[in-house]
């Protein structure tokens, strides 16, 4: 019994001592408020359309740098959009589709800080998982 009561203490102080705590830190906040968007990662940064804001469907277009802590406004999207996929392939960033049933196809050259639009889809998508 005094091993079992021995051993149980022993468990629960070792377990005790690999735990780990979360914290949460604030990071810088966006120039405004967004109600949806879209985001990717691209070379240890974030890049962010920003959806809508109070009035309506913005172009803004941003890169958040996480060991400065910054936002940067880069340059806008073109035909604005929700709900369509941003991916990055070999550098790139791509936005596809997008509400109200959109065929655009926007490419994002980070080298240059500029988009162009490609070739339209064949069919309109939006909400592409």
């Amino acid at each position: 019994m005094k091993i079992s009561i021995i051993t149980a203490i022993l468990f629960i102080a070792i377990c005790s001592s690999f735990a780990q705590t979360i914290v949460w830190k604030e990071l810088a906040s966006l120039p405004e408020g967004y109600n949806g968007g879209e985001a990717v990662s691209l070379n240890n940064e974030i890049y962010f359309v920003a959806g809508r804001n109070d009035a309506a469907v913005t172009p803004f277009f941003y890169k958040f740098n996480p060991k400065t802590n910054k936002w940067t406004k880069l340059a806008d999207i073109p035909k604005p959009a929700t709900n369509f996929a941003l991916a990055t392939v070999n550098g790139k960033i791509y936005a596809i589709g997008g509400d109200q049933f959109q065929d655009a196809n926007r490419e994002y050259n980070p080298e240059t800080n500029s988009w162009k639009l490609l070739k339209p889809m064949p069919t309109a998508r939006q909400h592409i998982n």
